[in-house]
């Protein structure tokens, strides 16, 4: 037999439009970054924009959602808003703006991997020895990624010292005071950036087995429902 050709991806012109979107104003945060002289943001955001191009070409073999894409560059983009305001000490909405940025992305990192193994569930029994494992193994998995970022974050403000910025101790790092050298000693003295690290760990965590615990529920229920319209 001949070997089969791959199969050309088609565009898909609703997540397509979201990645311009999402390109579009991380543009603007760009040109308002250097417009307030923040010129270390401008990283983080070049950064999101090359992230989301690669998930964007990447979506089939990640089994990307609409949803799942559009969750993740919200979260990305919310993480980089900050420079529009000093968000991170004085959030515009009711929920304090270093929630938000764990809370959405990760929200959107445990339906990017439940989504490439929720096959693997043994969907007779949801409550069986095998889907313990996969929710154990997902939940390991999504929390590692917000470990990974925090030993990032650690290793930046350890090395560059301390600044607004993604890889230094700044906003977002301990938001009851204005980081400055001359406030390094009260910073330690009530815990340092491990605090905040350790804060924003629990935060990951508790998203992700929160959204795990839905999505393992939801997509069993959905199975079960199909199989008795048929």
């Amino acid at each position: 037999m001949a070997p089969t050709k791959n199969k050309k991806v088609m565009p898909d012109t609703w997540m397509l439009g979201i990645l311009i979107a999402f390109i579009l104003f991380n543009l603007f945060l760009v040109i308002y970054s250097i417009y307030i002289n923040n010129l270390y943001a401008i990283k983080g955001q070049v950064a999101f924009i090359v992230l989301g191009i690669a998930l964007y070409f990447l979506r089939v073999k990640l089994n990307l959602s609409k949803l799942t894409f559009f969750i993740l560059l919200a979260g990305f983009l919310l993480h980089v808003s900050h420079v529009l305001g000093d968000f991170y000490r004085h959030s515009p909405i009711i929920v304090p703006w270093d929630y938000v940025t764990h809370i959405v992305p990760f929200i959107g990192f445990s339906l990017l991997l439940f989504n490439l193994q929720k096959e693997r569930m043994d969907h007779k029994k949801i409550f069986c020895f095998r889907n313990f494992l996969l929710f154990i193994t997902l939940f390991l998995a999504v929390s590692g990624i917000g470990v990974l970022i925090e030993v990032g974050e650690y290793a930046g403000y350890a090395l560059l010292g301390v600044k607004d910025g993604a890889l230094l101790f700044g906003g977002g790092d301990f938001d009851t005071i204005v980081v400055t050298s001359d406030v390094v000693s009260e910073i330690d003295k009530r815990g340092g950036g491990w605090y905040d690290a350790m804060g924003d760990l629990l935060l990951n965590s508790y998203t992700t087995f929160l959204t795990l615990l839905v999505l393992f529920g939801n997509h069993f229920y959905q199975y079960r429902k199909h199989r008795k319209r048929r």
